[in-house]
């Protein structure tokens, strides 16, 4: 028959585990120590790296000269994708750097020494903020912390820079139907500057106006010029979406060209239909108006605006009608357009 352990066997062994374990430990404990140290190494050795190409790629910003000292926020290489495995505990913190045959690299905890490291203004915002016919109004923000800024420069379409001195916002003046690139340039007081775009923007969408009924009717050059008879005459454009749109606008004149006086009848608005009729398919929200003058007289100008928020499609209208048959008139669309939402 086997016999088990006795008492003083088993007390041998705990012993002698506890031993082995209490030498191992340490040795256990400074590989986890040198194991974490050199994934630390590793992460520190991609965020300089990362910063390395973060400079070269904006070589104009931190210009590679000896002894110079830029400071780089750490959550900006992390924007960039510079830096491929986590470093999300270095997010708050930023990096000084000196530039050198050998660039040399410190992690602040706050931002860097005002005193000895300039980095270039940080771009927070470069937005929008209204349109207009022919005019787009932006702002610009950056963070002077370590530098204060200096000059605010704009420019459109690969033109020259305008000096805008200390000013955030600028309005573009004169901009086309169709999209724009626009760009600020920030300086800051140690001379350093950073660049942004806006691609696509539109100051405004012209909006084109075609004729539905004909007869004895032309439409050439955006003027309407009708004869013969009092029926209606209709102008529409297509469908507009007006989530798109802040505003939508037309801007007509009217009057009557044949001998003696005469009337003309001009309803123009936000359609909600195709119809033809002089009295249907605008809904509560229209302009109404006659001109009645004489031959060459002044004309009769009116403006049309809808403006709101909507997610409805629908038509830009303009419907005429004569009081008598015999009296040439011309109707003439100076502007018809929409501007986009900021």
């Amino acid at each position: 028959m086997k016999k088990g352990f006795t008492l003083v066997e088993l007390l041998a062994t705990v012993i002698l585990l506890g031993a082995l374990i209490i030498i191992a430990y340490p040795k256990i404990i400074d590989m986890a120590e040198k194991k974490q140290k050199e994934i630390e190494k590793n992460k520190l050795e991609l965020i300089y790296n990362a910063a390395d190409t973060y400079i070269s790629n904006n070589s104009d910003n931190y210009p590679k000269k000896t002894g110079a000292k830029y400071c780089v926020s750490i959550s900006e290489l992390e924007t960039e994708n510079l830096v491929p495995v986590d470093i999300s505990e270095y997010s708050e913190k930023f990096l000084a750097i000196k530039i050198g045959k050998k660039n040399s690299y410190v992690i602040m905890e706050n931002n860097c020494p005002e005193d000895q490291y300039i980095s270039p203004p940080v771009i927070t915002s470069f937005v929008p903020i209204e349109k207009k016919y022919q005019e787009i109004k932006v702002q610009a923000s950056a963070d002077g912390t370590a530098s204060p800024i200096t000059k605010y420069e704009f420019a459109i379409d690969g033109g020259n820079y305008v000096d805008n001195g200390t000013t955030n916002i600028y309005t573009y003046t004169g901009v086309t139907s169709g999209e724009h690139k626009l760009k600020v340039k920030i300086t800051n007081e140690a001379g350093f500057y950073t660049e942004k775009e806006l691609i696509g923007e539109r100051s405004h969408v012209n909006i084109t106006m075609s004729l539905l009924a004909q007869t004895n009717t032309s439409f050439t050059s955006n003027t309407l010029s009708y004869y013969g008879d009092t029926s209606s005459r209709v102008l529409r454009s297509g469908a507009i979406n007006l989530t798109n749109y802040s505003s939508v606008n037309l801007h007509v004149r009217a009057y009557v060209s044949a001998a003696g006086q005469g009337s003309i009848h001009v309803k123009m608005g936000i359609s909600t239909d195709q119809l033809n009729s002089y009295t249907t398919g605008f809904g509560t929200v229209y302009t109404e108006f006659d001109s009645t003058n004489v031959i060459g007289g002044p004309y009769t100008e009116r403006y049309y605006t809808w403006s709101g928020n909507s997610t409805a499609s629908r038509y830009l209208k303009l419907v005429t009608n004569r009081s008598q048959a015999n009296y040439n008139g011309n109707v003439y669309i100076v502007k018809a357009y929409a501007i986009p939402k900021v």
